[in-house]
């Protein structure tokens, strides 16, 4: 009797300890902190759980085999800034207006963390380089947000970085943390896959052909020239790059299980739900393309998976069509933080758990038919205009039904009338987008029915975007892109 009387003081009294501290019990009691990982650059198909093979991700897929998957992640825009945007916003970058890198965010733009804040928790976020930095409007979405130094900060610093906050050695300015108080939502951003490849020599001999004599070197300068025609890879550059992009995941793969430990030893794996996510993905040869910007497969699919305490739901394999604006609306839904309406994103704890009862009537899962990117190269040359312009050339438009992607890339050469030529790739049979079907010998019927479908919606979004081909910005944001590789 007294120990029936005693679990029913700790059933009844944990919603209202909960609430005396300031943050909610959710709607699944043993979930407290949110863990948000990020990494840039980071394509789903080099990934050894989403099909990959040659050995890139042991840790990765070790905790995919413990997690639930989605197979089909997509981001709306392959750059650092408005997919970061559209993360936290759960806002398309057509909605929410941020598409370039080095924008400042809109004064009245609402981000997710400050629901999440309202809601008790306290919001930290890391990010590792200066393209997120807090100038450009990130910091007071955060009750802490880390100043990211000029040079982006390998993951291991930024390993340091949380590891001095989470085991409460913080430097002068830091939050220190509390393992038994209100509930954390962490951001963690790492930047290693990105350009320059550097990764560990003794991890980068095991990809690479020890007979290469090419010229490749990993850097965004060289990339440049291959993206602009200025010369020419072979196939064996072409494989020593992506031999280069395999090594520098592989070695994050190392790094992530120093930070899981690191999780584990502060006590935060044991109650929170952490989503390893990425920004964007990179091509790596693809449409005559190294590094990321334009709207194709190897640049726009992502990984995402969600690991539960206890492993809950683990091994699940999700194949609905998401996009990264469904993230935040997922993890508020998990903490039984009300989600907002208007998003363009929508909760996937539907798919999830199909037994939820969910906080919002409206928040069953819906399945997007479509999804709308907009991408394009950045000029060879720093801009000389005053005040300081980015002009874009290859502007491209793609629209994705799962199945079919239609793509319009602008062509100067070409009246207004006629100014967009389209493209067509199936990327169920041809993800890699090495063949355009509309310029090839195909059946009538298997070219005609998702051009004629697709085309009048591709058409529609294009002209009621409100999307920016041109940014006015200062000369350190200007300096900032340039030694990152984006202009």
């Amino acid at each position: 009797m007294r120990r029936l009387v005693a679990v029913l003081f700790i059933l009844v009294s944990f919603p209202i300890l909960a609430f005396y501290y300031g943050y909610p019990a959710g709607r699944y009691p043993h979930v407290k902190n949110i863990i948000l990982i990020v990494v840039d650059t980071f394509t789903a198909q080099h990934l050894g759980f989403m099909g990959y093979d040659r050995g890139t991700s042991p840790f990765m897929d070790e905790l995919a085999s413990r997690s639930v998957v989605f197979e089909r992640a997509y981001t709306p825009e392959s750059k650092t800034e408005p997919a970061f945007t559209s993360i936290l916003t759960g806002l398309h970058p057509a909605t929410h207006g941020v598409v370039d890198n080095g924008s400042r965010l809109p004064d009245d733009l609402h981000f997710l963390t400050q629901d999440f804040r309202d809601a008790g928790f306290t919001t930290w976020g890391i990010p590792a380089a200066d393209v997120i930095n807090g100038r450009y409007g990130f910091f007071n979405k955060f009750d802490f947000y880390s100043q990211a130094p000029p040079v982006p900060l390998p993951a291991s610093k930024v390993i340091n970085k949380i590891t001095g906050l989470l085991e409460n050695h913080p430097r002068f300015g830091e939050p220190e943390f509390d393992i038994s108080g209100p509930p954390l939502f962490l951001m963690l951003h790492f930047y290693d896959p990105h350009t320059e490849y550097t990764p560990d020599e003794n991890i980068l001999a095991q990809y690479i052909e020890p007979d290469y004599d090419g010229t490749v070197d990993g850097t965004w300068e060289q990339f440049n020239k291959y993206n602009n025609y200025e010369i020419e890879f072979d196939a064996a550059d072409l494989q020593r790059v992506e031999d280069m992009y395999d090594a520098e995941i592989r070695t994050f793969d190392n790094r992530l299980r120093e930070l899981f430990d690191l999780f584990e030893r502060t006590g935060l794996l044991d109650d929170s739900v952490i989503v390893l996510t990425a920004d964007h993905g990179e091509n790596l040869g693809e449409h005559h393309f190294i590094t990321h910007g334009l709207p194709y497969e190897a640049s726009l699919h992502i990984p995402l998976l969600i690991h539960f305490p206890d492993d809950m739901w683990g091994g699940a394999r999700i194949d609905n069509l998401v996009e990264n604006t469904d993230i935040l609306p997922t993890l508020m839904e998990i903490a039984s933080v009300p989600v907002p309406e208007n998003l363009d994103g929508q909760s996937l704890i539907s798919l999830i758990d199909p037994d939820s009862h969910s906080l919002n009537a409206d928040s069953e899962y819906t399945d997007r038919e479509y999804l709308f990117s907009l991408g394009y190269k950045p000029g060879s040359e720093l801009p000389t205009t005053n005040p300081p312009q980015i002009s874009y050339s290859d502007v491209t438009y793609s629209i994705f039904d799962g199945t079919h992607r239609l793509t319009m890339k602008f062509n100067p050469d070409l009246s207004p009338e006629a100014g967009f030529e389209p493209a067509l790739f199936d990327i169920k049979l041809d993800p890699n987008e090495a063949t355009d079907i509309l310029s090839q010998d195909h059946d009538r019927n298997q070219v005609q029915e998702p051009l004629l479908t697709l085309t009048p919606i591709l058409d529609r979004m294009i002209l009621s975007s409100h999307q920016r081909l041109a940014s006015e910005m200062d000369p350190e944001t200007l300096q900032m892109l340039a030694s990152l590789g984006y202009l």
